[in-house]
């Protein structure tokens, strides 16, 4: 069975109290999970993955937190990106791929930037260093879609960029 999987997701989190911050350019892998489903089609992963917290980036020239989860190493890849713009409401897009298939969600759009395509919503929850990313919503095409991320930990990317 062929399954690639792709996401990116936009929202809002909000940590309670103190948390630790990681360190700027760590990139090592952390304990993952990921429980994701498209209509009837389920995937999901337990291993190592890439996840990051940025502090400070551009997502169309917003300022924004971004959280990131990607499994890494051999298999199947996934990749998730959470934002949390400075100003405005909480944003989504996940988008992947399953037995060639093809589901994706945006609810990106800051001013005339950004194309909504279906609808959704996110929540993350910080467990001290760890964090769980939880999506649920429409693809464009009308399937639903919703998942389940978990990392271990954050580390800090080598760069901080933007858009």
């Amino acid at each position: 069975m062929k399954l690639m999987l792709a996401i990116l997701l936009v929202s809002t989190f909000g940590a309670a109290g103190q948390e630790r911050t990681p360190e700027r350019g760590t990139e090592k892998t952390y304990a993952m999970s990921m429980a994701l489903k498209a209509g009837g089609k389920v995937y999901n992963f337990n291993g190592q993955g890439r996840c990051l917290y940025a502090p400070a980036v551009s997502i169309h020239g917003m300022r924004a937190e971004r959280w990131s989860a990607e499994r890494t190493g051999d298999g199947l890849a996934a990749s998730l990106t959470a934002w949390r713009p400075a100003i405005g409401t909480d944003m989504v897009t996940v988008a992947f791929t399953i037995d060639d298939t093809r589901y994706s969600m945006s609810t990106l759009k800051i001013g005339a930037k950004g194309t909504p395509e279906g609808s959704g919503t996110v929540t993350i929850a910080r467990e001290g260093t760890a964090g769980t990313f939880t999506f649920s919503g429409t693809a464009g095409s009308g399937t639903p879609i919703s998942g389940t991320v978990k990392c271990a930990g954050f580390g800090r990317p080598s760069e901080e960029g933007g858009d």
